[in-house]
């Protein structure tokens, strides 16, 4: 986790920046501040603007409006160079150029005035803590994916960068370059101090990168808090799709008695598959049953239409009745390479993940499903 220093002023600091691309708005960011030496991952959908983020902390994309800092100093006519070489930035293709692989580890120093012999020492320092200081006199056609980004990260940490800003550089790699390279890059971190952003469509990689998760939609900041708070606590419905939540079951939101608790009335499903059939020992009342939930998203309100949010993996799957459980037939399972997947429906249609003891029930099985509160959250559009 990052420690930022007391009283130190944020890495990185963006309020009211907005950036225009041809005829559209691409970022539009009320405020999103970085304390230094954090890690923060940032997810979103193709064209939300993750790229522009980074191109505008970067100074490489001019807002039409709102104020940038770094380490505390404001970004104005004059000082853009020279705040430029305070940070560097890692795209998703190295872009290694002729030469040594040294030689291109070395370029950014050489670039700030460096000596030779002292801008070839730090690189090749950083290229041994990456693992690929054997690699130095290969050229960079010669080398792997995950090679050749060793190598681009090596050059960004040697100019000691203070913001180190990172365009989804694992997204063409294979899962065990990525998985390797992760626990280096975090260590690199650590033992520089810089702050981190990293934007990525790779959930995984982006809950394991950040202190914290930020979801950009339409080049807004919809929501940004520690991983496990977003990933279970989605603010809004379109947040929950980008989280890659599997269950979104629509109903209407309800207050409990003492209005500290919420639940959603859910509509009922009346489309099964040809042979499937509710449960002979119970149902739920025609009108839909009545699931608890601990927490709301953004502008939820009492008797409005919401969707219960919860991931196949926090959904249960029960042999026999329980409170608070609802009965449901199994339509299909699979196997997946995290475990199986189970498909039931009911009074809902749900996927649950792992959510059972022993084999997974066969299809047509009579089972029931229970959504327990702590794990789901109630969304709006």
């Amino acid at each position: 986790m990052a420690r930022p220093v007391d009283g130190a002023p944020p890495a990185l600091e963006m309020r009211g920046v907005r950036v225009r691309r041809r005829d559209r708005i691409a970022l539009d960011l009320d405020h999103l501040a970085i304390a230094p030496g954090e890690r923060v991952a940032i997810v979103g959908p193709n064209g939300a603007g993750k790229t522009t983020l980074l191109h505008a902390a970067a100074l490489i994309a001019e807002p039409e409006a709102g104020a940038i800092a770094l380490s505390g100093e404001l970004v104005a006519p004059g000082s853009g160079a020279r705040l430029r070489r305070t940070s560097a930035i890692v795209l998703q293709q190295p872009a290694l150029f002729r030469g040594s692989v040294l030689d291109n580890a070395a370029l950014g120093l050489r670039l700030r005035g460096a000596r030779p012999a002292d801008a070839r020492a730090t690189a090749g320092e950083w290229l041994a803590r990456f693992g690929v200081g054997a690699l130095a006199d290969r050229k960079p056609a010669t080398l792997s994916g995950g090679e050749a980004q060793r190598v681009a990260l090596a050059r960004a940490f040697a100019v000691e960068p203070r913001l180190l800003l990172l365009d989804e550089p694992f997204s063409s790699l294979d899962a065990a370059s990525r998985a390797a390279l992760l626990p280096d890059l975090a260590k690199a971190l650590a033992a520089s101090g810089a702050a981190a952003v990293l934007v990525t469509h790779d959930l995984r990689e982006a809950a394991a990168f950040g202190d914290r998760l930020g979801v950009l939609l339409s080049g807004r900041l919809a929501q940004i808090a520690a991983p496990g708070e977003v990933l279970s606590r989605p603010a809004t419905l379109e947040a929950a799709r980008v989280l890659g939540i599997e269950n979104l079951l629509p109903g209407v939101a309800l207050l409990d008695a003492d209005g500290q608790g919420w639940a959603i009335r859910l509509e009922p499903v009346n489309a099964f598959t040809a042979d499937a059939k509710l449960p002979s020992r119970g149902g739920m009342a025609a009108d839909g049953c009545l699931i608890r939930c601990a927490t709301a998203g953004n502008g939820v309100i009492a008797g409005g239409p919401c969707w219960l949010a919860i991931r196949a993996g926090a959904a249960r799957l029960l042999a026999g009745p329980a409170p608070g459980a609802m009965p449901c037939v199994v339509q299909s399972s699979e196997v997946t390479p995290d475990g199986w997947r189970v498909m039931v429906s009911g009074a809902v249609s749900l996927t649950v993940h792992g959510g059972w003891d022993g084999p997974p029930p066969p299809i047509g099985a009579e089972i029931w499903a229970m959504i327990p509160p702590d794990r789901s959250c109630l969304v709006t559009e």
